[in-house]
């Protein structure tokens, strides 16, 4: 893994326990454990929301 976004958006999500990536979608999803909640891609760092946390 040459991607350095990757690697420090890995590096910040370790407190997460069983943290992983995955190649997907053109880029790299980020899970814990089985649950998607982040995804590299063009070198940006997307997170998952919902209604209660999207302004955030």
């Amino acid at each position: 893994m040459d991607k350095p976004i990757l690697k420090e958006s890995l590096r910040l999500f370790s407190c997460f326990n069983n943290v992983k990536s995955r190649s997907m979608f053109g880029g790299f999803g980020i899970f814990a454990g089985e649950t998607m909640f982040a995804l590299v891609v063009n070198d940006k760092l997307h997170l998952r929301a919902n209604a209660k946390n999207e302004q955030e």
